[in-house]
């Protein structure tokens, strides 16, 4: 029994070896491929020794359990050894670093480790909101273009500028001009230093040097910071300043995906608060325009920070045009502000067809239901165009243009008085029926399956308009939003029904 200690001592000692051979892949991000082959070795044979131990005489067990011992001693001392050496290295290359204002620290794949102050100011961005980042990302999103040592690049094309240095023998030189964090043009000199391991190998780089200009940046950061709480106050009063103004705007605040919008938007675009997700924001914008939304705000850099689109928006429930108009500002917090106004139906494109261009917009609804007298009886009535996108589609919208204008002009002759029928949207109208033959008229034809799907020829084109009401009478409420609000509701309950029509009770 005694027999065994020796070789046992030597399995616990190669599992040791093992777990510090693994422990220093990891850091070193890297598999070390031959020490871990001989550890693995030398334990599973001595484990087959000790199986056979009784086949070895005494002697030739402990003078290969001793080769053994000195094998993963040398090991152990070279393991040591390179880690004493590496940081040895690291604290150079960290002590060369720190000394200098700008500095960044990349692994092998460019992602950010470190950061200095100097440059997480210069993306206008906290270091915890950097690291692990990509550095060739973080520039690409703040500048469209950028002059590196005379050559200019852009977002397809600026990973280019340190897709040598894992070959580099020494520091590579580069210059950049660009703009600071107020739009004023400064030089960066930088210098990109490789980083290698014992085995030659590239595992990192460190990306430093200085700018003209670096005492005024530092003394400004310097400044910001202790002056941090008289920039929120101010803030605050900005907001508060504008919560009564009548411009409805909103600020996006980018480190944390927020925006605070004030009264006047909140109204117009039915928010539920102030302060909103822009992850809801977004939820509201057109699914189809979404990615041309977020490509417009991902694509605004210090040079050019300002923006105008036009975009289709959720408001209740139904998409509405918006057209907003922003810029960024770029600081310790970079936000977005931005003026959204709803787009009146009188902005719609032009369609060259009498009704459809003379139509009274949203506002005129609203202001032709608040004049109406309390004893005047009527009926309100949602109508909703279902198919037009596809007759645009097939047929052209030049088409689908007079195929809508015709079909409206039926409706109005048919149905409506003093031409009280208004465009709300794009496929979307509202008319009012005072004429009580009128209202029996309608229900009639809505009964027969008549005015919902109207067909006409067009040159070779027969072209069908689905349609789809929902009627409220007067009776049901005073007040004109409610009208609205439940007659666009009687409309949507038709969706995925046979009956196309609804009457609201």
């Amino acid at each position: 029994m005694e027999y065994l200690i020796l070789p046992i001592s030597v399995v616990l000692l190669s599992l040791f070896l093992i777990a510090t051979l693994i422990r220093e892949s990891l850091v070193k991000n890297e598999l070390l491929k031959f020490r871990l082959s001989v550890a693995v070795i030398i334990a599973f044979s001595i484990i087959a020794i000790t199986s056979f131990y009784d086949h070895f005489e005494h002697n030739v067990l402990i003078y290969i359990c001793a080769v053994y011992i000195v094998v993963i001693g040398l090991l152990m001392f070279n393991s040591l050894f390179l880690s004493i050496k590496e940081k040895k290295i690291r604290d150079i290359y960290f002590e060369c670093i720190e000394n200098n204002n700008y500095f960044v620290y990349l692994d092998r794949k460019n992602r950010i480790k470190n950061v200095s102050k100097s440059f997480a100011y210069f993306f206008g961005l906290n270091k915890t909101n950097i690291v692990g980042n990509k550095f060739s990302d973080l520039l690409s999103q703040r500048y469209s273009n950028l002059i590196v040592n005379d050559n200019e690049y852009n977002s397809d094309n600026i990973s280019n500028i340190f897709s040598n240095i894992s070959t580099a023998k020494e520091d590579l030189k580069f210059e950049i001009k660009c703009l600071d964090v107020r739009g004023k043009e400064i030089f960066l000199h930088l210098k990109d230093k490789p980083i290698y391991n014992s085995n030659g190998k590239f595992i990192a780089h460190i990306i430093y040097g200085a700018s003209k200009g670096l005492a005024e940046i530092d003394k400004r950061d310097e400044v910001l910071s202790e002056k941090s709480i008289a920039l929120e106050m101010n803030k605050l009063r900005f907001r508060a300043l504008l919560e009564e103004g009548n411009d409805p705007l909103f600020f996006l605040n980018i480190a944390s995906n927020s925006i605070w919008a004030n009264d006047a938007l909140v109204s117009k675009l039915g928010f539920s608060g102030n302060s909103i997700s822009f992850e809801e924001y977004k939820r509201r914008v057109y699914p189809d325009d979404l990615a041309y939304y977020l490509s417009t705000l991902e694509g605004l850099s210090i040079s050019h920070p300002t923006y105008e689109i036009k975009y289709r928006f959720r408001n209740g429930y139904d998409y509405i045009y918006v057209h907003e108009k922003g810029k960024k500002v770029f600081g310790p917090e970079t936000e977005i502000i931005s003026v959204v106004e709803k787009i009146k139906s009188s902005y719609y494109e032009k369609t060259d067809m009498l009704i459809l261009d003379e139509l009274k917009t949203e506002d005129d609804l609203y202001n032709i239901l608040d004049s109406f007298d309390d004893s005047v009886i009527y009926e309100l009535v949602c109508l909703h165009l279902d198919n037009v996108k596809e007759i645009n589609e097939e047929y052209g919208r030049r088409t689908g243009n007079i195929a809508m204008n015709d079909y409206i002009k039926a409706i109005s002759e048919a149905f409506v008085d003093d031409k009280l029928i208004f465009r709300t949207g794009g496929l979307e109208f509202y008319f009012v029926i005072k004429d009580f033959k009128k209202m029996e008229k309608l229900k009639r034809n809505l009964e027969m399956g008549q005015v919902l799907n109207a067909s006409a020829t067009y040159g070779s084109n027969k072209i069908t308009i689905n349609s789809s009401m929902g009627i409220i009478n007067n009776h049901k409420f005073k007040d004109p939003k409610m009208l609205v609000k439940y007659a666009k509701i009687s409309q949507d309950l038709t969706k995925g029904k046979a009956k196309k029509y609804n009457f609201y009770e």
